[in-house]
């Protein structure tokens, strides 16, 4: 390996590095940010999600993004807002 490409190598691994640190959800507000998310899911599953994407001609993270956003607002529009139950809901934020 020349020193041209283990400078490129260390200059691609520090961009990464850096996109990552930009991305990264900073403990502030729930919108601001991004987590990294890695899930197995059924073949079944992954197949429907790309035929999602596929269909509405966007990514499989905007049909995931958009299928747990809808859900959630289902969950916390039959919640009395600051009842036990909402505490419950939203007191556990992993």
């Amino acid at each position: 390996m020349t020193v041209d490409e283990d400078e490129k190598r260390a200059n691609a691994r520090e961009r990464q590095r850096r996109s990552r640190e930009r991305r990264k959800w900073r403990g502030g507000r729930e919108q601001e940010g991004e987590k990294p998310l890695s899930a197995w899911i059924s073949i079944i599953s992954y197949l429907a999600l790309r035929r999602l994407a596929a269909h509405y001609g966007v990514t499989q993270r905007q049909v995931l993004e958009h299928l747990i956003d809808r859900e959630d607002q289902v969950v916390t529009d039959g919640i009395e807002r600051n009842s036990p139950e909402w505490q419950r809901y939203f007191g556990e934020q992993r």
